[in-house]
């Protein structure tokens, strides 16, 4: 575990954000450049939105409990997050039951990912708590107002980070008071 500047330097990111928390959870797929680190999927009576995306760049959603790892891998996956929720599929908000958790439905500080068309990308970080951070249904607005077309939301709270060109642009937050960087298993980055 490292902080998302210092996996920024050593990958030579012009930009960074921290990625799923992979590292931190014992389930739910997690494949990076077609090396899996898990292909255990979550339990519970929620769906379990991943993150695909293939050796072209381009994103796709599905549901961890409808395609096995294996079916991702031979549908062209190259890299699989597993956080969620999913946002938006086909420029529209997804909603569920899921939404009404308590961590969804709170403002808090959030990291999303999203593809407005082939190889074009937003990276989203809202910093604070309470008065500053973001719902998941806020977040999917945000992303959809922003023109994107499929939006996954990361790891968010203390995590949610953003370095662009060597240096952290936000202050991330536990609780109503900034902390240092926090140590993150895994970035999303565009390399310089």
């Amino acid at each position: 575990f490292e902080k998302t500047t210092d996996m920024a330097r050593k990958n030579n990111a012009i930009l960074a954000i921290n990625g799923d928390g992979y590292g931190f959870r014992k389930r739910g797929f997690a494949m990076r450049n077609k090396r899996f680190y898990r292909q255990i999927g979550k339990l519970g009576e929620y769906k379990h939105d991943v993150l695909v995306i293939d050796d072209n760049g381009k994103f796709s959603i599905t549901d961890e409990n409808k395609d096995s790892p294996a079916d991702l891998v031979k549908n062209g996956a190259k890299d699989i997050l597993s956080f969620g929720p999913a946002l938006l599929n086909d420029g529209k908000i997804i909603d569920g039951n899921y939404l009404e958790l308590d961590y969804f439905k709170h403002k808090q500080p959030r990291t999303a990912v999203c593809e407005i068309e082939p190889l074009h990308y937003i990276f989203a970080v809202t910093d604070g708590r309470i008065h500053n951070g973001l719902t998941i249904r806020e977040l999917s607005q945000v992303m959809k107002d922003f023109g994107c077309k499929i939006a996954y939301n990361l790891d968010g709270g203390g995590s949610s980070t953003m370095v662009f060109d060597g240096k952290l642009i936000n202050k991330p937050s536990e609780f109503s008071f900034y902390i240092k960087e926090r140590k993150v298993s895994d970035i999303l980055y565009i390399e310089k």
